[in-house]
């Protein structure tokens, strides 16, 4: 018996409702859960290996509770796989809960609430015994948070757009500085002003500019510390 003949004869064992079968499902939901909680936990981020271990099981056990409906209840209407679809749009109130606004409109947890959703989707997949999805996605997950990490914050760094926080002395401050702009022909856009929330004085404003080239972003940003009516900005 070959390699690929035994691992045939092994997935057609999982998808079988036995209890060994069962349990399998949930131990490598579990283990998904960890894997990417753990990154996530790592990070200091909100939700951490108990909840994406939960988020998967869950996933996977709605997957099993489907599949024996199909098989206790064969004569019953309906798409019973509606549960799983009920999952992946659930899992959506969880993640938003995982989002933050800043005190400086800066977002968190984007990436973590993108992590519990895919982790459900991947407990899902374990849930209905594709035991070859479930590895490949665990694999692409793992990879994704540790490997590419160090690329987007290179990627963000040397792009030509990028958003600003800055609070400005004054709204006349900000007409200054937005007049400067179009002088020099910086093109800008998504423009928010409001009173400095955090000390009451002045005003703040966040917008994305988009810059002639990546060359020019260091002079910009020299310009801007000598500019009056700045008195503070970062990048968001």
């Amino acid at each position: 018996m070959t390699i690929w003949e035994m691992w045939e004869r092994f997935t057609l064992w999982v998808s079988d409702l036995s209890l060994g079968s069962i349990l399998l499902r949930m131990v490598l939901a579990v283990a998904v859960g960890v894997l990417i909680g753990a990154d996530r936990r790592d990070k200091n981020k909100g939700a951490g290996v108990r909840t994406h271990a939960m988020v998967c099981m869950g996933a996977a056990m709605t997957m099993i509770i489907s599949q024996y409906i199909s098989v206790r209840f064969p004569e019953m209407q309906g798409d019973v796989f509606r549960l799983g679809a009920s999952v992946v749009s659930g899992i959506g109130f969880l993640g938003a809960g995982t989002i933050i606004v800043g005190d400086r409109n800066r977002i968190h947890g984007l990436t973590t609430a993108a992590g519990l959703w895919t982790c459900a989707c991947i407990g899902l997949a374990a849930g209905a015994g594709f035991i070859e999805g479930t590895l490949v996605a665990m694999l692409a997950a793992y990879l994704i948070l540790h490997n590419l990490t160090a690329l987007d914050v290179r990627l963000r760094k040397q792009s030509r757009v990028f958003d600003l926080y800055i609070e400005f002395v004054d709204i006349e401050a900000v007409h200054d500085f937005l007049h400067e702009l179009n002088v020099r022909g910086i093109k800008y856009s998504e423009l928010v002003t409001q009173e400095n929330p955090i000390s009451g004085e002045g005003v703040v404003s966040t917008l994305s500019v988009e810059l002639h080239s990546y060359n020019e972003k260091k002079t910009f940003l020299r310009n801007m510390k000598e500019y009056e009516g700045i008195t503070y900005f970062e990048l968001a």
